[in-house]
């Protein structure tokens, strides 16, 4: 549905409309809608006729529609789209990630390698690749399956998968789990991908592009990625039909045993993903399609070259987001997992405001907050806002910039130019924030004649929350939900246990005690969290080009927010003047 509202959202404000893989996405919606639980059967047809009235509409509306390949287009046209408005954009890769894969080492060389990168679900079908091998294991005992990918989607299905390698009694079957592909690719012979639904597999490209040739199924566009269309280069793998294990495996050992059909193989697919899939080309064509639009349309657009942020399929460093897990939990549909899944989108939503909030609780009754005077009270009350609003305002331009970049690295795999972007975005942060946080301190110490030291420590604390904000950006891009909750739980409770040394032990004021507790529990959830990005991302590029990015993104990005937001200016404006009021 989200995708419908996009697109209506986009034809009311009167933008050039492009649609890509429409066909794919009402396939998918029915499909959901047929064995969805939730709608009754009477109703299922009714819904799944208004989808296809959407994408009529759709259809009607879009200036143009982009498919990956040619059938696919053809499939287009009978949904109902003008065959005018259709322009064929096939994948493309960056081929550069891929070069130089490091080899088998020696001890490797006596085997023979099978490789599938692919999500462990049904769709996939990993449970006819399993049977298919272990019948090829029987012509060729020196071969090894190493299946690469998530197993998260769909856990039972990937225990079934595990089960049924345990029951086959096969010794040689890897499941790695999430990898960088580019650790594994290069040690493989060939690659496989059963799958018996496909659009343009990445999976297929990124073994030519390594010089891999490919064992798949007669599905999506796989038969002109084998066999070309009509382009002389030859074959580069294997295909064969869904579901067929006897050929499945036939082809297995035809490529384990024939050493020179496997490296010509390669080499023609290399050959192919080289002259028709390379990001360059698309980059290309999207380059075309978008001045074309601007010259149609009489919009403006920058004489400089147009800057892209391309990624590839994320099933080599993909993360399954909340709506997979949430799946996961409501697929039994029973009372105890309708709890569960309350459960856990509350922990990894709210859970680490929560955890504040009943910590600050706990420490007012504790340290009985409401027997001090109303102006102490208070003036803690506001310095908690204070530092909260403000550590959020002066972060989220960051936010905008990076979570975009962020995403895009991830899914390229330049993981490398996660930390120059990190410690980048770090540096101007708390630089920019350090900066308001000053004007503002000095108006409290001069106009409002609060302690030097409280002062301080609120200004702490208020850096400690710009840096915990600050890295939990990454760490929601990496999904790690659960880890932001558990380092909010436990900074908290470092807190409490503070607040209370300092009013009992030391014997500050209670709201200092508070104030203080809270500070060094914030330093402390900063800390975890910058320990875990760090621990995730080891590379660094040191490349200029990142610094230059974020400099020229960063500055154009504050203005329009704070100076084109009329809701950031109220927010700014209204508690500057309630600041000069309490004070």
């Amino acid at each position: 549905m989200q995708v419908f509202l996009e697109v209506w959202q986009n034809i009311f404000m009167e933008v050039p409309f492009l649609f890509q893989n429409m066909e794919f996405i009402r396939e998918k919606r029915e499909e959901e809608l047929i064995k969805a639980r939730w709608v009754k059967k009477v109703y299922k047809n009714i819904w799944i006729e208004q989808f296809q009235k959407m994408s009529l509409l759709t259809y009607q509306k879009a200036d143009m529609v982009t498919c990956l390949y040619g059938h696919a287009k053809q499939l287009q046209i009978e949904l109902g789209c003008p065959e005018e408005k259709i322009r064929i954009t096939p994948n493309g890769i960056n081929t550069q990630n891929l070069s130089d894969l490091a080899g088998k080492t020696k001890e490797e060389e006596q085997y023979i390698y099978a490789g599938a990168v692919l999500r462990v679900t049904p769709i996939k079908d990993v449970k006819t690749m399993i049977q298919a091998f272990d019948f090829a294991k029987k012509k060729v005992p020196n071969m090894k399956l190493f299946i690469m990918g998530p197993e998260d989607e769909d856990k039972q299905y990937a225990k079934e998968c595990h089960d049924m390698v345990e029951s086959l009694h096969l010794k040689d079957v890897i499941f790695t789990g999430r990898i960088m592909v580019k650790d594994y690719l290069g040690k493989m012979d060939f690659t496989l991908l059963t799958s018996i639904s496909e659009g343009q597999p990445l999976t297929i490209l990124e073994s030519y592009a390594a010089h891999r040739p490919v064992v798949a199924t007669d599905v999506g566009n796989c038969r002109e990625l084998i066999y070309g269309d009509g382009d002389g280069l030859g074959e580069a793998g294997i295909l064969t039909h869904i579901m067929n294990i006897e050929e499945i495996a036939q082809a297995m050992i035809v490529l384990a045993q024939n050493d020179k059909l496997r490296k010509q193989m390669g080499e023609n697919g290399y050959q192919r993903v080289m002259k028709y899939y390379r990001i360059e080309h698309m980059k290309q064509v999207y380059e075309e399609i978008y001045r074309k639009f601007a010259r149609d349309k009489n919009f403006r657009m920058d004489t400089g070259t147009i800057q892209y942020r391309t990624y590839e399929k994320g099933g080599r460093y993909d993360m399954a987001g909340i709506g997979v897990k949430l799946k996961q939990i409501y697929s039994k549909n029973t009372l105890t997992t309708d709890m569960a899944g309350i459960g856990y989108s509350v922990v990894i939503t709210i859970a680490p405001m929560i955890s504040v909030i009943i910590t600050m609780y706990v420490m007012q009754y504790v340290l009985e907050f409401s027997s001090v005077e109303y102006a102490q009270r208070d003036l803690f009350t506001s310095t908690v806002m204070y530092i909260f609003i403000f550590s959020l305002i002066t972060t989220a331009p960051f936010n905008s910039v990076l979570s975009r970049y962020m995403s895009d690295t991830i899914f390229r795999e330049t993981f490398e130019d996660v930390r120059p972007c990190y410690f980048v975005g770090l540096m101007m942060n708390i630089g920019i924030s350090a900066l308001f946080g000053i004007i503002f301190c000095i108006h409290e110490f001069v106009a409002g004649d609060v302690d030097i030291f409280y002062v301080f420590t609120g200004y702490c604390g208020y850096i400690a929350l710009v840096l915990v904000f600050y890295s939990m950006l990454y760490l929601s891009i990496c999904k790690e939900y659960k880890k932001i909750s558990f380092y909010f739980t436990i900074g908290m409770i470092v807190a409490f246990i503070s607040s209370i040394l300092f009013r009992k032990g030391f014997h500050f004021s209670v709201g200092y005690s508070m104030l203080l507790a809270l500070t060094i529990g914030f330093g402390i959830i900063a800390c975890l969290e910058y320990g875990i990005v760090q621990s995730y991302f080891t590379q660094d590029s040191k490349i200029i080009k990142v610094y230059f990015c974020i400099l020229k993104n960063i500055g154009s990005l504050y203005f329009q927010i704070y100076f084109t937001r009329w809701d950031y200016l109220y927010i700014i404006l209204f508690f500057g003047r309630q600041h000069i009021t309490w004070s």
